[in-house]
């Protein structure tokens, strides 16, 4: 699983395009939209998804939109190279 380092605000995020979406049942949560694929000829919008109450962890906005996604590595290139996500075991 990749989440966002645990010393990162994630404030930061806003330099990366991630909007505040609200703090509800799942604590401040930070998405950035508009992230499109092409599975078996067609379009898939989705997004990447980041809250503070599941321990900063990194995953799709829309997880059950599409059976099979491609690896979410491709779509955080940006905070990869920014140093601010780690890998942990599941």
């Amino acid at each position: 699983m990749l989440k966002i380092k645990d010393e990162v605000d994630l404030k930061e995020l806003e330099k990366f395009g991630f909007e505040y979406y609200g703090n509800y049942n799942r604590g401040d949560c930070w998405r950035r939209e508009n992230i499109i694929f092409k599975k078996n000829g067609k379009d898939f919008i989705n997004g990447i998804t980041i809250s503070e109450n599941f321990n900063k962890e990194i995953s799709y906005l829309y997880p059950y939109a599409v059976f099979e996604y491609p690896p979410i590595e491709n779509y955080i290139i940006d905070l990869i190279k920014a140093d601010l996500v780690e890998k942990v075991e599941e």
